[in-house]
């Protein structure tokens, strides 16, 4: 139902570091990363209806672009705090609402974890390992 739902998503947390065969770097991963793919998953499920499907890339690149942004300054003021328990202990989450829906990103133990939904609330969930 796209009107009712929530998705988890996760990404290990890394170090820049040297590709395996030496030829590169990778980047390394944040909650950032987390708040990123959080924010672009809420797009591609929300996106607006009475967008022509023309226009939807153009759409979906410009909401993409300003996730990215705003996953980029997790401590800006259109994002606020929000404790959720990770295995039973209380974890801090950077939380943001939009027209689209809410999004959240945190970090627990090695893991950076990022969440988004729509019609229904973010503050009765609670993440295991």
């Amino acid at each position: 139902d796209k009107e009712r739902f929530a998705a988890v998503v996760t990404v290990a947390a890394h170090e820049g570091r040297r590709t395996a065969d030496g030829t590169g770097m990778l980047e390394a991963t944040t909650v950032s990363s987390a708040a990123w793919l959080a924010g672009a998953g809420l797009l591609t499920v929300t996106w607006p209806g009475q967008i022509d499907h023309t226009l939807r890339d153009d759409w979906l690149d410009q909401q993409t672009e300003a996730a990215w942004e705003l996953a980029d300054d997790l401590e800006g003021e259109v994002w606020s705090s929000l404790t959720l328990p990770v295995d039973g202990r209380p974890t801090p989450f950077h939380y943001r609402e939009s027209e689209y829906g809410w999004v959240l990103a945190g970090t627990a133990g090695e893991v950076h974890v990022g969440a988004y939904g729509r019609g229904m609330s973010a503050y009765g969930l609670a993440f295991s390992r």
